[in-house]
């Protein structure tokens, strides 16, 4: 009013920062998880990804709650009002007021390396002998464990003229010259035991002499034998993922021979008589090629019939 003194007070409130956090997992050796299986931190406290956390003016830091597998590799921060504003992350992010940042926190997945490997512990077997053993080992060296969920397979492919014998490992199936085992991933943590698979395997009576090589591989999507579909690995590839072993197959056959007549008492000139020849294989292999008996008579008989 007419000789009213006013006086008038503004007020500011600082304009506060904001920090956005967003998860990046890259999952190059066949991890699984995905950003929403993360849990951001900015200055030790939980936050929500993807939303503008409000912060103050100065420096902070990022962390993660640690995940079995994974490897924190990157933090990469930008100026969402000016992107081409370079911010850097060196142990921490400083902002102004109301400057407003997102940071990418990437992270990669270990990888998993198996290992295989295979023996026949020496074995010389025998055509149509006893079965023996090749002994599979199957070990993660890590650095991460196999995934659950996802099993390993291992595929052991017999050369033609072998064949499976019994009881096969558990979790192992044959079909023709193929036996495939899935083993559990929990089995196969880096901090276990390698595991072994003991397949019986015979050579058949008429198996041929000569050295078989038997080729075995472990498979997981993590950490494949081979690239592309339905692929087979090679002895000699360069991967620990593929174990060759020969071996050398012998033959062993005998025969004997037993004749007998079937005469008793004296005979009279003219009178007709038989022999039983019998012929026998001992074994334990078949004979691959045809054999001759010779029967030599005296002079003094005459051959009849066979």
């Amino acid at each position: 009013a007419a000789g009213q003194d006013v006086e008038c007070t503004g007020f500011n409130a600082a304009m506060a920062a904001t920090l956005t956090l967003v998860k990046v997992p890259i999952n190059s050796d066949g991890g699984i998880l995905q950003p929403g299986d993360f849990d951001l931190m900015i200055d030790d406290v939980i936050v929500v990804q993807g939303e503008p956390m409000p912060v103050t003016a100065g420096t902070h830091i990022i962390t993660e709650v640690p995940v079995d597998n994974y490897r924190l590799i990157d933090i990469r921060c930008t100026d969402d009002d000016n992107p081409q504003a370079i911010v850097n992350y060196d142990g921490g992010v400083t902002l102004a007021l109301a400057q407003n940042v997102t940071c990418l926190v990437i992270n990669d997945d270990d990888p998993i390396d198996l290992v295989i490997t295979k023996s026949d512990g020496g074995a010389v077997p025998v055509a149509g002998g006893p079965a023996f053993n090749y002994t599979i080992t199957v070990d993660n060296l890590g650095p991460r464990n196999a995934s659950l969920g996802e099993d390993v397979r291992v595929t052991d492919q017999l050369p033609v003229g072998l064949v499976f014998g019994s009881p096969l490992p558990g979790g192992c199936t044959a079909l023709g010259q193929t036996l495939t085992c899935v083993i559990a991933p929990a089995d196969l943590e880096v901090s276990d035991l390698p595991v072994t698979l003991t397949v019986p395997v015979m050579a058949p009576a008429g198996a041929a002499s000569g050295v078989y090589t038997n080729i075995a591989f472990v498979d997981t999507p993590e950490d494949p034998a081979c690239v592309g579909d339905g692929c087979v690995p090679a002895c000699g590839d360069p991967t620990n993922n593929v174990a060759c072993d020969t071996t050398q197959i012998t033959r062993a056959a005998g025969l004997t021979i037993v004749k007998e007549d079937d005469v008793t008492g004296a005979l009279s000139p003219g009178q007709v008589f038989s022999y039983n020849i019998q012929i026998t294989n001992t074994g334990p292999s078949t004979f691959l090629t045809n054999m001759v008996m010779t029967d030599d008579l005296p002079n003094e008989l005459i051959f009849q019939s066979v």
